[in-house]
Parts: structure tokens; sequence; C-alpha cells
């Protein structure tokens, strides 16, 4: 645990003890372990959520000051609420632009060497089709058109690394993100806004317009609906 709080965020640390506890409590029931070591155990507090609250015209400003190869992928997280692994995941075959709609199938994260890699979402939860705002269906398609996508390349990524490959998050963010910040003006803020806080943007709204909390975990992809009500109690306080 003092390895971890070292090395890791508190929420962070947080969840691994969980599983860790989840994992010891199972060894106990089956007698494989007498009693579990994870007791009295000392966790990291949370002092704070590290979250921006995105106003609509944020949003645009900072879509608007983002390069147009990855205008697209900060409408996806304004619109949809779509994590940035998953934006980055997806693939021409993930697009029904006819019918408007988008699968989330795979995310784009990184390895034990911080390596990008494509994986399954992390729950079942996650794998999801997602409408589109017209809107969005057609900037999408205009994208696709811009980089030379047809329907011969169902497995080709919408978004790739300026050398073709998978996006690294952190490259994107100082190259991408970070400057369509400073040119929207909010570069300064005491908590930067990050990608994820278009997601909490995307709760807010749709909790403003009396959607229930159901409805937005299906569209956020949560697991469970207690983290959708954490959003929640947020967005209405």
């Amino acid at each position: 645990m003092n390895d971890w709080s070292e090395k890791a965020a508190p929420r962070t640390v947080r969840r691994r003890y969980g599983t860790l506890v989840a994992v010891l409590n199972y060894a106990v029931n089956n007698d494989w372990l007498s009693r579990s070591p994870a007791r009295v155990i000392k966790l990291p507090k949370i002092t704070s959520t590290r979250s921006y609250a995105l106003k609509d015209e944020d949003v645009a400003r900072i879509a608007e000051a983002t390069v147009q190869t990855y205008r697209p992928m900060v409408w996806l997280g304004a619109l949809t609420g779509c994590r940035w692994s998953e934006a980055a995941g997806l693939r021409v075959c993930d697009l029904n632009l006819l019918e408007r709609t988008m699968r989330i199938e795979q995310v784009v994260v990184k390895d034990e060497h911080g390596r990008p890699i494509v994986r399954s979402p992390k729950s079942e939860a996650s794998r999801r089709t997602i409408s589109l705002p017209i809107a969005l269906a057609e900037m999408l398609a205009h994208h696709l058109t811009r980089m030379g996508l047809t329907g011969a390349d169902l497995n080709e990524h919408l978004f790739t690394a300026p050398d073709g490959g998978l996006l690294r998050q952190d490259n994107w963010r100082r190259r991408v993100w970070f400057p369509a910040l400073k040119a929207a003006g909010l570069d300064r803020a005491k908590s930067k806004p990050g990608f994820h806080d278009m997601r909490r943007a995307v709760a807010t709204a749709l909790v403003g317009d009396g959607d229930s909390p159901k409805t937005v975990q299906a569209l956020l992809g949560h697991a469970d609906v207690r983290t959708t009500l954490q959003i929640c109690a947020r967005a209405i306080l």
C-alpha cells in the first residue's frame, strides 16, 4: 500500500485495495487462507476531485482552437460523453453514419511500459452503441473524407498519431489539448480542464434536462449506477 501510494493517485490506490480485499476474502472463504492480511490498512485521503466545470462556451472555444485533425475528438467527448480512450480506439467499422450511431468496442490504453495498445473496454457496460447528433455525424463524415478513409478501411482508426500509429494520451494532451486550452484562455485555471471534464459536463446537462440516472449510466457506459449518481449529485448541487 505504501508503494502504491507513492506512485498512484488516492482514488487509484483505493480501487486497487478494493480488488485486493475481494481476492483475499475469496481465499479466506475457500479456506486457502486462515485470515486476510488486508486489515487495519490506512488508505490515502482523497483531497480533491480535480475536476473543472466546463461551460458550453468553454467547450466551443477549446474545439475551435483544436487542430482540425483532432477537432472531432473534442466534439465526441463534448456531445456523447465518451472517454478519451474510447475516441482514440474508434475505427471506421464502428461508425454507422446512415443511422447516426457509433459503437464502442475497443479502447486505446497504455501497457506496463507506457506504450499504447488496443484492448476491450474495462466493463461490459462500456461496450455500447451511442446515437450521434446530426451535426456530429456530418463532422465525422467530413473527417473520414479528409483522412481518405472509405468503407474499404473498416479496421483503420479514425484518429492516429502523426506517424500513423496509435495515439499516446500524454503526447496528445501535450501537443493538442494544452495548446487548445491556451488558445481558449483556459490554461491558467486553478484546475485545468481535462478531456474527462467534458464527460462530466454531458452528465450535468442530461440531469439538468430531467434524464434519469439510468439513462445517463447507459450513455456513459458506467458499470455501476452509483458512479453515475455521484456525478449527478455534483451536477444537482
